[in-house]
């Protein structure tokens, strides 16, 4: 929560907009029967700072709702979250910190 990582008392909100949401493929090996793969795009907005990003989705259509999974990975250090990067100090030892951050979602739409 401090300034050095995410600053969430000044920044207490990150949000992502999806500019564009397509279907690629349909994967017919997969756990979840029927379904689609999606490749979304968009901009993510961390302590006022916006990347361009892009993903994978999964969404298996169900009656009246459609649930899907899928993961982002991001390099904190585009938006200024540096603290134990290697990437910017040198000899940091057993003390680095990743610079790729994962989320793991669940989408739910009607």
């Amino acid at each position: 929560s401090s300034e050095d990582f995410f600053d969430v008392k000044k920044y207490p909100t990150s949000t992502l907009n999806v500019k564009s949401f397509a279907k690629t493929k349909v994967d017919k090996k997969d756990p979840v029967k029927n379904a689609f793969e999606y490749k979304a795009n968009g901009d993510l907005k961390i302590k006022d700072v916006v990347q361009p990003i892009g993903f994978d989705v999964q969404i298996k259509p169900e009656a009246a709702l459609h649930k899907g999974t899928g993961k982002l990975v991001v390099n904190r250090t585009l938006w200024g979250v540096k603290y134990g990067s290697e990437s910017f100090f040198k000899g940091l030892g057993d003390k680095v910190i990743a610079d790729d951050m994962e989320f793991d979602f669940n989408i739910v739409t009607k």
